[in-house]
């Protein structure tokens, strides 16, 4: 099992699309788009970004097995039922914005040393992080926290700013940092 090199601009589907191993996206176009017809998009490694990309899973699951790195780049789910991050997302300024009609996972630390933006729809927290150093983290939807205490920060010295737009459930420790932000 060996990288998946996307250096294209689209990778369309009627069916799944299902990446075994690593998977790299350096699109020449500056974005690349995945999308399936209604299908769930699978990478089992991890996944890089070198140039933005765009998931489309509409009525499919999402699920990134392994870390996903986008450094400056910007990661987008644009649609999808279920959307998994089993061992998180690093980076820098690039932004994070994961759609969810029915939860996102977030299994692993979503944490941005730069000042990208996260935003996250109908999150499910397992004891994670969440955290930016000056963007802004904003949750859509309701919000469980699952197991283990959960972390939200956007820095201790930055205006960046949390935001929760609708309920926050669950009885686990909930650690906010939003420094002179909201």
């Amino acid at each position: 099992i060996g990288t998946t090199q996307v250096g294209t601009s689209t990778v369309t589907s009627a069916g799944t699309q299902t990446y075994t191993g690593n998977l790299t996206v350096t699109s020449t176009a500056g974005t690349a788009t995945f999308t399936t017809s209604n299908s769930a998009i699978e990478i089992k490694g991890t996944t890089t970004l070198n140039s933005h990309a765009t998931f489309v899973a509409g009525a499919g699951n999402l699920i990134f097995t392994g870390l996903v790195s986008i450094a400056n780049k910007d990661l987008t789910v644009s649609s999808s039922a279920v959307a998994t991050l089993t061992a998180g997302i690093t980076g820098s300024t690039g932004n994070v914005n994961i759609a969810a009609t029915t939860r996102t996972d977030v299994d692993g630390d979503v944490s941005l040393t730069g000042a990208g933006n996260i935003e996250i729809d109908r999150a499910v927290i397992s004891g994670r992080s969440v955290s930016t150093n000056g963007g802004n983290v904003v949750f859509d939807g309701a919000v469980t926290l699952d197991v283990g205490g959960v972390t939200v920060s956007t820095g201790a010295l930055t205006t960046g700013s949390i935001s929760f737009n609708s309920t926050l459930n669950g009885n686990q420790t909930l650690a906010l940092t939003a420094g002179t932000g909201n």
